[in-house]
């Protein structure tokens, strides 16, 4: 395993992490909306 590698992978990684963490805290809160309504 090649720590280096890894960390050029994290940091590739990072703005898509950002981007699905922002999706799924949205589709949480419609989830919940969803669910009370229910």
């Amino acid at each position: 395993m090649n720590p280096n590698k890894m960390k050029e992978i994290a940091n590739f990684i990072a703005p898509f992490q950002k981007l699905w963490d922002d999706r799924f805290n949205k589709l949480e809160s419609v989830m919940k909306n969803y669910k009370t309504k229910g």
